[in-house]
This record gives C-alpha cells, structure tokens and sequence, in this order.
C-alpha cells in the first residue's frame, strides 16, 4: 500500500483563506455548511461521538451547522464519511491494514471527503488530525481555556491523501486525573495499549492470602522467611524460584481474563521496592551481582519465572499480552531471550542523558535490552509537579525520542504528575509521542502564538528558553545530578536550588509580565494569566529557600554579618507561608491542578529559617543581634515568632531536648563500618535501636530512591573532652561517606534537629542534617534537609525543622519510627569534622 504522508505538521488555514479549486472539498463557505457528515449505519457510539466533534468545532469555527446523517447509497452533495461506511471500503480497500490507531485523511474528489480509521479510535483520531489541520483547533491545554478555534468564513480541504500511524503504540503521561485534562490526552491522540507499567506483584500473590497458603512464596531475607503483615505492604519481592509459583499467577490471570475478556493485556511488573530473595536457589541464578543501578540483579529469576506465566497464560489466551517494567532490580536485562507476548516498560529518566557519560551507558543498556526483548516500552520520568522551576527540555526530549523510534522501542510512557505552569511541554511531548520527527522549534512557535497572540509569543518562548538552558546546560554541576545510578532526577527533594538564582526569577517575571500585556483577546489574557499564576508558585518557592542554601555558605566574621542573615528571614518566611498559599490554590484548580506528593523535603520543611540558625552563635553572645531575635519573637508573624522564640528558649536554657538526649558525655555510641558482608538497610535507621547515637562510615542504605553514596574510607569516635559545651564530640577523620544518627520513637508537632560543626582552617566540607519520618512498610524517598558548609574555625549551627505528621508521604501510613541524621561527605585523608550538641527540639 502506497501511503502518502504529508511531511509538514499543519495547514495554517486561521492564517490563509483557502480559494476553491477544481478538486477542493469545501464544507463551509461564507459562514454557510455545504456538507453533510455522514456515518456508517449501526456506528459505535465512538464513531458517533467523533462526527458530532467535527461537527461542534466546525460551528465554533465558522458558526455553519453541519447535518449528521447516516450514510446510505444516493445521498447527494459533498459528504464527510465519518468512519468506514461502503463507500470508504470500496474507496480505501487497505484500511484495514492500518494500525489500530492509525487514520486516513482523503479528498477522493469535489463530493467526498473521508477521515477514517480500521477501528473507531483511528477514527476518532483522524477527527482530531482533520480539526487541527484544517480547521486550525489546538488543544493547548485542559479546559476552555486550553483550546484555540480561530475564526473562520470557510473550512476548504484541498486535494490529499493522509495515512498516519503512531510511533509508539503506547503514549501516556500519567498524571492525567481530572476529566478536563482526561479529554485533553484523549485529543492529543494518548492511549496506554499495554498494562504493566504498574506495580503489581502484591496483587498476583496478596500476602493477607498467601502467606497463609503459600509462604514459601515469599522472600528469604537474612536466613529468615519475609511475611508481608498485610497487603499494604508492597517492598519486598517474591521468591520467583519457588515450586508452583509460575503456575499460581497463570491461574490467576488466566481468570482475570475470563472474567474481564475487554482486556488485552495484564500486569505482572515488580513491587516498588529494594527487598529480593536471599534463597540459595535465587543468589545462584542472579549470580550474587548488583546491576548498573547498584541494586541486588534480580532479572534471572524473574524473567524465567515471567516467561513461564506468559507460557501457560497464552495456551487459554494466545492474543493477549503480559507487561512488566525494567526496574530497580531488574533493570538489567536477564541473559536468555523474553518471550515474545510480554511488552517490558524499561525505567529511566532520560532527561539525565544530557551528560554524555549516563548516555553513552545507559544507551548500552537500552540496546542490550533490545537485543533479548521483541516488545521494549519506555517508562520515562517526566515529572513536572514536584520540581520549583519549569522543567522543561524540548529540544533533548525529541532527540531521544527519535533514538527510541530508531532502536525499535514501541511504547512510551511518561510518569508525569503534570504542572501546566511548564506551559508547552504537555502538548509537545504528545506530539512527539505520536512523530518524532516533527519540528520542535515549529510545534513551540505554533503554542505560543496560539496562547497568547502573536505579539505575547517573543516574551512567552524567552521565559521558557531561559528554564530550558537550566534544565539541560546547568543542571549537570548540581548536587542533584548523579552520574551514579540515580534512576530518576530527585524529584523529592530541591538538591538543585544549588545553582538557581534569583535572578533567573527576575527576568522571568518580567518575560510573563511582558506577555500578559501584550494579550489582545479574553482567551489569551485568560492563558497568560494561570502561567503567572503558576509561576508565582515558583517564586515564592525560590524567594523562601535560596536564602537557606545561601545561608549555608554564609561566613560570619561579626555581629554585621549575623544581623545581615538575620534580617533576611522575615521576607523569607513570609514567601514560604505564600508558597503554601498558592499551592494549596492550584490543587483545587481543576486545570492548573498540581499532582504533588506531600514530600517532606519541600512540603514539610521550615524553609526560609535557617538564615536565623545559622546566626545563632551570635544571637547568643552579641546584645544586638540578640535584640533584633527578640522582637521578631514578638512579631505578628506566626511563623517568624516560633522559629525566634525556639531559638531563644534553646540559648536560654528553656527547652529539654526530645527525650532528653544530646550527643554529650554519658551517652551511648555505636560505630558501624560499612564492608561488602554489611547487610544493607532498605532505610535509613532501620537496623539501629533506640536510645543510642550511630556513627557510621560508609554508606548502610540501599540505593533506590537515592543515588548511593560511594566510598568507606576514614573513621569516626566519640572524644569525650571538647566540643562546643565542653561535653564531648564526634570526630570524622577522612571520611568520604558518614552518618551521625539517633532514632526516636514517632512523635506528632513541629521538631527542629540542630547541631554545631567544625573542621579547621583550610578544610572545605559539606554536611546535610536531615529529619526523617520513617515507615517501614511505605516508600520514604526524602527527609527534611538542610545543607551547609562549615565556616573554618568556628562552630557552625545546623539546623532543619520539620512538621512531624505522623504518616509517611507517599501512602500515609503510620510512621514506625524518626530518625535525625547527619550526612558527613568529602574528606580527604587526614582532613578532621567535629560534630557536637545534636538533638532533636520540640516546640512549644
């Protein structure tokens, strides 16, 4: 079949009045219908629903009616066939070799016009190609708002013949949730065709069921039997060499199927956490190796236990498909061949192949993969919500897109938790989803100018380049950015506030600015206005923890300097209680809604205090800078009085630390070094006990949310004589990666974890107190942080306060147990770090 595809992305008909010709189709004329739409008799509703579509759009347009009609021989004048009616299948004899989702656009002469699919998402598809084409509608975004119809007098169609096929079976971006944005992905043409994107062995073998009749299904780990207490408990995986555990899950899906036979594919992708089997029978077939993420390799024994479900499920059900993800533990790809009905969602953020390094590699890995997988899907981190700045990357995003067309990868899905403040990403990444190939540069000057005009589109494509760069220029001398492992860039945590400005933010108010002004029409004003909206989340964002990140490296030569700090931490409290403001708002927006996760590190910090911490050595001994503390803890401001206040009560003596320890004289200390026979925690504190202080050298927690913390070298003690109070202190001597920790029983309110730091003069170092609220049973990607460089010779206050809810972030389940811990990184042999008076404060 000869397709002839047009190679440019649309017909800018808003711009050029099309002129009849000989073989033009023309539907509306002067603002008057000269066509009648026309669909197959005993249509699907699908069908029905995308003539009335063309239908609406068109008299949005021009204000002409079209009549619907089913189709039958005889009808007169021009006729639209909506969907594949006698005539179509006369006309278009290889329609039905299309892809399901592929469409047919085809003037066949001056009376008939087809627009068509082999099935009724091709044609519903192929409504939304003609309306963009030839129409000009864009769905820009969710919502009335979102969409642009320009105003026309006539919808002409010249002579073409269109035959489009995705290139990518899969496109979703998940995070879709409200139906406003439901019907926006729908228009952008995205569709998820294969389950196993999420996780779903807990479901296969629910542990309040199995772990009664099948226990030995479940995990060996440290010589003992893992029983998941119930099925809300999803970190662990199964033993896959168990006896009869292919054939429970085939048995299974095999009903599911029965029972939901709408349903062509199933998931049987891995539980989200780091906890494999330890069996003798696993360790052998894994081969006693860490993947290139640096998680225990779990591949072998999976993908022969997956193969064997696909084998017995296809005997009942040969057409249907399985689907499961390259993740953590199986991200590498096993050494045998995967069987050719299961579809494997590979999960990688490739935004992070701006460094050439991690692309090269993990380019590797893709094609390996490929090698040894008929059906390889992508499963990419796109995520939006979660991040302070636009993460947009257009021009990256499209070259490795392409790459995936290329190597043969046929889904592509992108968890996306959307934020619409990032403007044109949404729209373009769907486009890309669909074909690569088009213009990137083309597709962002046709959004802007849609959304705001044509004379706010200048300002609007400036703001978001100057993100671009960031994202993909600057963002690799981040501490967020790891060349080690790191599946996803943190998306729970804001590492990268490292290399922001505030000037960045400055010139992007005045971009948005700039472009609201130069709106012309109610629906451009309207778009221009939620992208400063959105913006405004971003700036209080900035405005409140740049001056955390900047008071970390503050040096403090005298009182000046202290006050200087001091003086800062009104306005940027008062930007991180307007940050909450603003996003509490968005989250009841049904359009700019945020799909955030109330992660600690950037929901449930004290941003915006530590430039009053970090004074703290002088609020104690200088009067004036004391009596500036004193009348902010008189201050209106609620949240400027406490933190003020906390301060005060602790140099006054006036506060007991939670559970009355200190890291003084008299108390307990442990030191764990960390070697190759260490059994790894799956989170932070969880092998400790109560009542003692941890020192540990090396890195003790498996890497899964986090990138690992690579070296074992130097020593930590505790020396009871020195420290700030004369109590005693915590030594590091050249340690690469340490820890300083006490774990606490779960407390509810508002705690700050504080300690002093000191390295002599000439050492530069870097420490990280963190706050963790841990449940062992739920994901914890992110404690409460602060990060500071200690002032050579002189103690420097860390401090971080945290809102203590009691439930995790991610399933708000309840919190076994809280952990204060300080991260010690990047001394060289022989360098020295003193640690002294650490605790946890609660406040009144």
């Amino acid at each position: 079949m000869e397709k002839h595809v047009l190679m440019f992305a649309f017909l800018f008909v808003s711009a050029v009045q099309v002129r009849p010709s000989r073989g033009d189709v023309v539907l509306v004329r002067g603002g008057r219908p000269m066509a009648t739409v026309v669909v197959p008799k005993d249509a699907p509703e699908e069908v029905v629903e995308a003539a009335r579509t063309l239908v609406e759009y068109v008299r949005k347009s021009t204000g002409a009616s079209l009549e619907v009609r089913t189709y039958k021989e005889g009808l007169e004048g021009t006729l639209v066939h909506v969907g594949d009616d006698p005539y179509v299948r006369k006309a278009l004899p290889e329609l039905q070799r299309l892809d399901e989702d592929g469409l047919v656009i085809r003037a066949v002469d001056r009376r008939n016009l087809i627009i068509a699919g082999s099935t009724p998402l091709g044609t519903e598809y192929g409504v939304y190609e003609f309306l963009e084409r030839f129409v000009g509608v864009r769905w820009l975004m969710p919502g009335p708002y979102g969409e642009h119809v320009p105003k026309l007098e006539d919808v002409v169609v010249p002579t073409v013949e269109i035959w489009e096929e995705p290139a990518f079976l899969t496109r979703d971006q998940v995070g879709l949730v409200t139906e406003e944005q439901r019907v926006w992905g729908r228009r952008m043409k995205l569709r998820r065709r294969f389950q196993g994107s999420g996780h779903n062995i807990s479901s296969i073998f629910p542990p309040e069921k199995y772990t009664k009749t099948h226990p030995e299904f479940y995990p060996i780990v440290g010589e003992k039997r893992l029983l998941p207490p119930s099925d809300r408990y999803w970190k662990w995986h199964p033993c896959f060499t168990a006896e009869g555990i292919a054939e429970e899950a085939a048995k299974n899906i095999t009903e599911y199927f029965r029972q939901h036979p709408e349903e062509r594919s199933y998931s049987i992708a891995v539980n989200d956490g780091p906890v494999v089997c330890e069996c003798e029978g696993c360790m052998r077939a894994n081969g006693h190796r860490r993947n290139w993420l640096g998680n225990r390799h779990m591949s072998e024994t999976f993908f022969a236990w997956a193969n064997r479900v696909a084998e017995l499920v296809m005997e009942e059900f040969p057409d249907r498909w399985l689907g499961c993800l390259s993740y953590t533990n199986t991200f590498d790809p096993p050494s045998f061949k995967v069987h050719p009905r299961i579809v494997v969602y590979h999960c990688y953020d490739r935004h992070k192949w701006i460094h050439p390094e991690v692309e090269r590699e993990e380019k590797e890995i893709e094609e390996r993969w490929c090698e040894v997988c008929q059906n390889m899907a992508w499963y990419d981190y796109t995520f939006g919500a979660s991040f302070m700045a636009p993460r947009v990357y257009f021009h990256h995003m499209a070259n490795y897109l392409r790459y995936a067309r290329d190597i043969g990868v046929k889904g592509m899905l992108g968890e996306s938790c959307h934020n619409w403040a990032e403007g044109p990403k949404w729209y373009v990444m769907a486009k890309l989803y669909w074909n690569p190939d088009l213009d990137v540069d083309e597709l962002l000057r046709d959004w802007y100018d849609k959304a705001v005009g044509p004379e706010a589109a200048p300002y609007l494509a400036k703001y978001y380049e100057l993100w671009e760069k960031f994202w993909t220029e600057r963002l690799i001398r981040s501490e967020a950015f790891s060349t080690e492992a790191q599946q996803w860039l943190p998306i729970q945590d804001d590492k990268y506030f490292d290399i922001m400005r505030m000037e960045d933010f400055k010139e992007s108010r005045r971009l948005l600015e700039e472009a609201l002004a130069r709106t012309r029409t109610p629906e451009q004003r309207r778009r221009a206005e939620m992208l400063l909206k959105g913006f405004e989340y971003y700036e209080a964002s900035a405005m409140a923890r740049l001056p955390d990140h900047e008071a970390g490296r503050a040096v403090l030569s005298g009182p000046e300097d202290a006050l200087v700090l001091v003086e800062r931490a009104p306005d940027a409290l008062r930007a991180a209680k307007r940050r909450k403001e603003i996003h509490e708002a968005l989250s009841k927006d049904p359009i700019m809604l945020r799909q955030t996760l109330d992660w600690p590190a950037t929901e449930r910090s004290g941003w915006g205090a530590y430039p009053l911490w970090r004074a703290m050595e002088w609020i104690a001994s200088d009067r004036k800078v004391r009596r500036k503390v004193e009348d902010m803890a008189r201050s209106d401001d609620p949240s400027l009085a406490s933190h003020a206040e906390a301060i005060l009560n602790i140099i006054d003596g006036e506060a007991e630390p939670l559970e009355g320890a200190m890291l003084v004289r008299g108390e307990k200390f442990v030191t764990l070094v960390v070697g190759d026979d260490t059994k790894l925690s799956s989170e932070p504190g969880e092998g400790m006990d109560y009542g003692h202080w941890q020192l540990t050298v090396g890195d003790d927690v498996i890497p899964f949310w986090n990138a690992p913390h690579p070296g074992r070298s130097g020593k930590m003690w505790f020396e009871p004589s020195g420290g700030r109070s004369g109590r005693g202190m915590v030594v590091c001597e050249g340690v690469k990666f340490g820890t300083v920790r006490r774990k606490y029983r779960p407390v509810v309110g508002t705690y700050t974890g504080l300690c002093f730091v000191r390295v002599p003069e000439g050492t530069e170092a870097e420490v990280v107190l963190n706050v963790w609220e841990i449940a062992l049973a739920d994901g914890n990607p992110s404690p409460c942080r602060t990060v500071a460089h200690p002032q050579p010779g002189a103690w420097t206050p860390v401090a971080v306060t945290a809102e203590l809810k009691g439930t995790s972030c991610y399933s708000r389940m309840p919190v076994d147990y809280v952990l204060l811990e300080l991260e010690v990184q990047g001394l060289e042999e022989g360098e020295r770090l003193e640690v002294s008076d650490m605790a946890m404060w609660p406040w009144r």
